[in-house]
């Protein structure tokens, strides 16, 4: 398995209603950053956050749809640059994350190449198929809420050890229990075997970028695993 790994950290902000509009980056000033064991602190949030979309994709080695997915989340990052990012939770594969069973004891994950958007609901879902993505407007809605917080990610790597401080900001008064989720993601993950090889059902469709790429792909990259 070739592992590579991808020098940045997602933050997942989420209200105890598991609402999480509030992603976003931090300028430097307004914030308390730790570094080398000294502690800094600038108490002036800034006024205004850039919001952001944290895309969770529910994922497998064996789910035959799930090639497309990914790739409309390529794009999506693609047309919206630095303010869509993604994750595919794994399950039932040699990439499982333990992310994938807390997320479906919230939301019920019925379907593979599916996702969610901030958590927030779209029509009374939380857990959108990759189907209802472009009709849902779930992106641009996302994009077009006003962030009440922000967040600020350092990282730093010596040698074989990355260090990351992750610290939040707010712009109003919010009430509530907040926590913060932390993704380490590796941007390339190859393998052989059942655990890595990826289903494909577009092996046979002409007009898809999968096509006669073999079902299974062998040595598929996972990405944002």
């Amino acid at each position: 398995m070739t592992n590579k790994i991808l020098f940045s950290i997602l933050i997942g902000f989420t209200l105890t209603s598991c609402q999480k509009e509030d992603n976003s980056m931090l300028p430097t000033q307004g914030l308390s950053e730790q570094r080398s064991g000294q502690t800094q602190t600038q108490t002036v949030a800034p006024t205004t956050f850039k919001q952001k979309l944290l895309l969770e994709m529910y994922s497998t080695a064996g789910c035959a749809t799930c090639p497309d997915a990914e790739l409309k989340y390529r794009n999506y990052a693609a047309q919206y640059p630095d303010r869509v990012y993604g994750v595919c939770v794994h399950t039932s594969d040699a990439m499982t994350s333990p992310q994938y069973s807390f997320l479906n004891s919230l939301f019920n994950i019925t379907v593979f190449a599916s996702g969610s958007f901030n958590r927030l609901p779209y029509n009374g879902n939380v857990v959108l198929p990759k189907t209802a993505w472009a009709s849902s407007g779930s992106v641009a809605s996302s994009l077009n809420k006003t962030a009440k917080c922000g967040l600020k990610i350092s990282t730093a790597i010596n040698g074989t050890i990355l260090s990351g401080t992750a610290t939040a900001g707010f712009n109003q008064s919010l009430t509530g229990s907040y926590y913060m989720t932390i993704y380490l993601i590796e941007d390339s993950v190859t393998g052989t075997g059942s655990g890595y090889n990826q289903t494909n059902y577009y092996n046979a469709i002409s007009t898809s970028p999968f096509y006669q790429m073999g079902n299974p792909i062998i040595g598929y990259n996972h990405n944002t695993v």
